[in-house]
């Protein structure tokens, strides 16, 4: 899970500062609208399939929160036109190289006879 709008130790920031960049709309749908595109953009439009957002409310204050569930195949990232594949380990994304990709997938992703 993934909070949008608190800070590293915790703290609530919200998002609303965020609607006001949204020139069409500057509110909340206007946020929701613009993650959505930019999920299908990086991601592709079949990972919102694992993916939810939403906003909560605390302390009138609003969070975004974003659940990644475990997809069923590989998600690149594109990034400038080219396709690149992160793990997570911890609080930090890694790059995997193409050796260290199809080891990933090998393991991750055995298929039983």
């Amino acid at each position: 899970t993934l909070f949008i709008g608190v800070n590293d130790e915790g703290g609530l920031l919200g998002v609303e500062s965020d609607y006001k960049t949204f020139q069409k709309k500057p509110n909340m749908d206007g946020f929701m609208l613009k993650l959505s595109g930019m999920i299908s953009l990086t991601l592709g439009r079949q990972s919102h399939k694992f993916i939810s957002t939403d906003i909560q409310t605390i302390e009138n204050l609003d969070i975004c929160r974003i659940t990644v569930r475990p997809g069923e195949k590989p998600v690149f990232v594109k990034e400038k036109g080219i396709e690149n594949f992160y793990i997570r380990a911890g609080a930090s994304s890694i790059p995997l190289s193409m050796g260290e990709f199809y080891e990933y997938i090998y393991t991750r992703w055995k298929r039983s006879a």
